[in-house]
């Protein structure tokens, strides 16, 4: 009996074991594997407006230079602002801007999400202003500078 006894308490223990490495599996799915794909995907939206705006900065840069201000000095002190008439040339010569298909044939930024973009003048990076919460990001948050956000 006592062999019968000690044997159903391995069984026992097996099964213990067994449903807790399933329950302890199903949590690390919960909370580590499936959060990170959302994590993966989630920020498209707000990495293409990033993306948008570091695209427009390149285009005032070449503009900038095409136009003889060819250093930082210059730049600060051209306070007009540019227009998508302005840059539109420079952004459709990027291949990038082409393959994202974000910009109209006349150069202007179709948005993401109902953000804003305000071009500005070289003295000051191009912004986008979201009119309602993109993923990580809140409704009126200004994205002033594409070089220092990371998304």
């Amino acid at each position: 009996m006592n062999g019968n006894s000690e044997s159903r308490n391995r069984q026992s223990l097996s099964k213990i074991i067994w449903i807790l490495l399933f329950a302890i599996g199903f949590i690390i799915l919960l909370v580590v594997i499936i959060p990170a794909g959302f994590v993966g995907n989630g920020g498209r939206k707000a990495n293409a407006i990033i993306n948008n705006l570091r695209y427009i900065d390149g285009a005032k840069d070449q503009w900038a230079f095409e136009h003889g201000i060819t250093n930082a000095d210059q730049a600060a002190h051209f306070t007009l602002p540019l227009s998508w008439k302005d840059i539109a040339p420079y952004l459709l010569q990027n291949t990038n801007v082409l393959l994202q298909k974000h910009f109209g044939s006349d150069g202007v930024v179709h948005p993401i999400s109902g953000e804003i973009y305000t071009i500005n003048s070289l003295s000051k990076p191009p912004e986008a202003k979201l009119t309602h919460d993109v993923e990580f990001l809140s409704k009126g948050t200004i994205i002033p500078d594409p070089d220092k956000a990371y998304v």
